[in-house]
C-alpha cells in the first residue's frame, strides 16, 4: 500500500491519472477509542503536476506542515541539509511579490540546486518513474527521469515522509496520514560528458572539467567554457598558460577536485564550489598539498540552450 500511495502522490501514469492516494486514520467511538487505519482515495493532482501548475496551494499541500510562525520547517530542522534559496529567483518564477511567497520559499529550501532548477525555475517537459521504495512505514523513495524545457536531462530522488493531519471526516473530524515530500535531489543522468551538449545539466559541466583538470585535458576543459569566457582566455594555447599559473596550477592535475555546495541563483545561473587538493606548479613530490576553493559560475547560453562555463574565481 506505501508504494502504491507514493506513486500516486507523483502522479504516476501506471496508475489512475489525476489522482493520488493518502493515508487516512479515522477515530471511532468504540469501546477504547482505537484507531483505525484505512486507505482513500483523495481527488488532488500530484506534486509534479502542482509545480508545473504553479498552484501554490497545491505546492504547499505537498510539504510538511508549517510551523507555528507559518513558514514551512526547513530541511535542517528533521536532519537534512539545507538549501541555498534564491526568494526573488522563486518569487518571480511563480508570479508572485516576494512577500507572498515566504512559505513557498522556505519550502524550496529542501530542494538542491538540480531540484529547484528543473521544479522550480522551469517546467519538465517529460518525466518516468526509473525506481520505487518503501522505507519501513514511514518513508518511500521514489527516483525519476526528468527532462527540463531547455533538454537538459537529470534524475530526481524524492523522499516522502507521512506526516499527520487533521482532516474533515464523515460526521466529525479525523487525523489522516499522508505523505509529504521531505526532500528532493538531483543528479546527472551518466558519467561526465565528453563534449558540450542540450542534454548536459550545469553540474555535468563542472563534473565534465574537474575530472579533465584531474586528466591534465586542458582541451576538454576549454571546450565547456561559454564563448565570453573562451574570448577573454582563448586560444586554447593561452588558456593552458593560465592554468600552468597561480592560483589555477592547483587544479591541474590535482589530488583530489569536489563540489563541496552548490546554489542555482536563477533559472539561467548555476555556481559550485569546489575544493581542490593539489601541488603548485614546479612544486617537488615531497611538497605538502594545498587545499584550495574555486567557484564555478555555470550559465544557460541563450543562443544555443547549453549550459557553459563563464568564469572560475578562487
Amino acid at each position: 500500500h506505501a508504494r502504491s500511495t507514493f506513486d500516486l502522490l507523483l502522479s504516476s501514469p501506471s496508475l489512475v491519472p489525476g489522482w493520488s492516494y493518502g493515508y487516512h486514520m479515522e477515530l471511532t467511538r468504540v469501546q477504547e477509542a482505537s484507531l483505525c487505519r484505512r486507505v482513500v482515495l483523495k481527488q488532488n493532482p500530484g506534486a509534479l503536476e502542482a509545480l508545473s501548475n504553479r498552484d501554490v496551494p497545491e505546492v504547499l499541500d505537498f510539504l510538511p506542515a508549517c510551523d507555528d510562525d507559518g513558514e514551512a520547517p526547513s530541511s535542517s530542522s528533521r536532519g537534512k541539509s539545507s538549501h541555498f534559496v534564491s526568494g526573488s529567483s522563486i518569487s518571480a518564477a511563480f508570479g508572485l511579490q516576494s512577500e507572498g511567497a515566504s512559505a513557498l520559499v522556505s519550502a524550496a529550501k529542501c530542494f538542491d540546486a538540480c531540484a529547484q532548477r528543473m521544479l522550480f525555475y522551469g517546467t519538465p517537459s517529460q518525466s518516468r518513474v526509473l525506481s520505487s521504495m518503501a522505507i519501513g512505514d514511514m518513508t518511500c523513495v521514489q527516483r525519476l527521469f526528468v527532462e527540463g524545457a531547455s533538454g537538459e536531462e537529470a534524475i530526481l530522488t524524492f523522499q516522502c515522509i507521512k506526516e499527520e493531519r487533521l482532516a474533515a471526516i464523515y460526521r466529525g473530524g479525523g487525523i489522516i496520514e499522508e505523505f509529504v515530500v521531505e526532500n528532493v535531489t538531483g543528479e546527472p543522468v551518466g558519467e561526465a560528458p565528453e563534449q558540450p551538449d542540450k542534454r548536459n545539466p550545469p553540474e555535468a559541466v563542472v563534473s565534465a572539467q574537474l575530472r579533465a583538470l584531474e586528466a591534465r585535458d586542458v582541451g576538454r576543459v576549454f571546450a565547456f567554457a561559454s564563448p565570453e569566457n573562451r574570448a577573454v582566455t582563448g586560444p586554447v594555447d593561452r588558456f593552458a598558460t593560465m592554468l600552468s599559473a597561480p592560483p589555477y596550477d592547483v587544479l591541474m592535475g590535482a589530488q583530489e577536485l569536489r563540489v563541496v555546495r552548490s546554489a542555482q541563483l536563477s533559472r539561467e545561473k548555476f555556481l559550485a564550489v569546489v575544493e581542490a587538493r593539489g601541488t603548485r606548479s614546479g612544486d617537488d613530490a615531497s611538497t605538502p598539498a594545498l587545499n584550495r576553493a574555486f567557484v564555478w559560475s555555470v550559465e544557460l547560453q541563450v543562443e544555443s540552450g547549453l549550459w557553459l562555463t563563464s568564469g572560475v574565481m578562487p
